[in-house]
């Protein structure tokens, strides 16, 4: 049994500073820097896999921009002037990203991966704490990534929860995830954009729907609204990644088995994270992300073209996601 220093759930309205501040006082108080060797014989992880407990990896992936020499209106238009391409980034080259979805009693998490003998290594000399809390659910989102190559191929990781400040042989296991080699593919959205009910009037629990993947396990789908982010955060929300978990609000977060390729708010056949009722009139930004058995990202929608509006020029993106504006005809 490993015990750690208690955390407290820190309230909504301050998760993230007070988040830090949990992290910290466990890495000061509950937790060792990480050895130099790695134990061979060290392949298990104490813990009971949990089918709540869910471990998704994903590549860092480029955005692209595309910078244009804007003509009179303001706005992307034929005679406009393609300067050049750039690119950004949310962490870097070769860096592997983490997210944990779980519904288990697991306060925090605590990361590993395989290194090149087999064995297992903590990749951070701290606990994750959740990014994001549902609480009408009662699940979490813990995020992390991870900037060395251990050697081991494919990369594989697996999280371990901390209950009552402890890991025991009860504690919560993640399954084995393993990094993927392929390129995010693209989903694309075949639902209706502007959804209405057979009189005309507005469908706010409308119907979302998608291209399958080959290979997918099943989808996450969340659907949301920015909250107070400027155009930067707005263009790094559109990496590709099973969900944006920074400045936004969530109207639907959950998960559908495969083959479904669609879901319509309210209804069954879906593991519900979060729902709230849609406004007519209102833009929601959609969501579909597509993981295999092993945890892998294999496809999300990159979803609309979108600009950034500057004096003389913009920049046009992908914007990782769709609008969809439940309204009247």
């Amino acid at each position: 049994m490993h015990h750690f220093a208690p955390a407290r759930r820190p309230a909504a309205a301050g998760l993230r500073a007070a988040g830090v501040a949990a992290a910290l006082a466990l890495a000061v108080s509950g937790c060792t820097k990480q050895p130099t060797r790695v134990d061979p014989a060290y392949t298990s992880p104490e813990g009971s896999p949990a089918a709540a407990a869910r471990l998704i990896l994903f590549p860092d992936t480029p955005i692209l921009l595309r910078t244009y020499q804007d003509a009179p209106p303001p706005g992307p238009s034929s005679a406009d002037v393609f300067l050049g391409s750039s690119e950004v980034r949310l962490a870097g080259p070769g860096i592997v990203h983490g997210l944990i979805i779980d519904g288990t009693a697991a306060e925090s998490y605590r990361v590993m991966r395989r290194e090149s003998g087999g064995g297992l290594r903590a990749v951070k000399d701290y606990l994750l704490q959740p990014a994001r809390r549902w609480l009408d659910s009662h699940y979490e989102a813990y995020a992390f990534n991870d900037t060395l190559n251990s050697g081991f191929s494919p990369p594989t990781y697996v999280g371990q929860g901390v209950v009552a400040g402890a890991i025991t042989a009860s504690a919560p296991l993640t399954n084995e995830a393993q990094m993927g080699s392929d390129p995010i593919a693209n989903i694309t959205y075949t639902g209706t954009r502007f959804p209405a009910n057979a009189q005309g009037r507005c469908d706010s629990l409308f119907t979302m729907q998608w291209t399958a993947v080959p290979g997918a396990a099943g989808y996450w789908i969340q659907a949301f609204q920015f909250r107070q982010a400027g155009i930067d955060e707005v263009i790094r929300a559109s990496a590709p990644g099973p969900m944006y978990l920074n400045l936004s609000r969530d109207l639907f977060v959950g998960y559908v088995a495969a083959p479904a390729t669609t879901y319509k708010l309210g209804g069954p056949g879906a593991l519900v994270l979060t729902q709230r009722t849609p406004m007519c009139g209102r833009p929601y930004r959609v969501r579909i992300s597509a993981v295999d058995a092993l945890g892998r990202l294999l496809a999300f929608t990159y979803g609309d073209s979108s600009f950034a509006q500057g004096a003389t020029t913009y920049r046009l993106y992908a914007s990782g996601s769709v609008v969809v504006q439940p309204q009247d005809r």
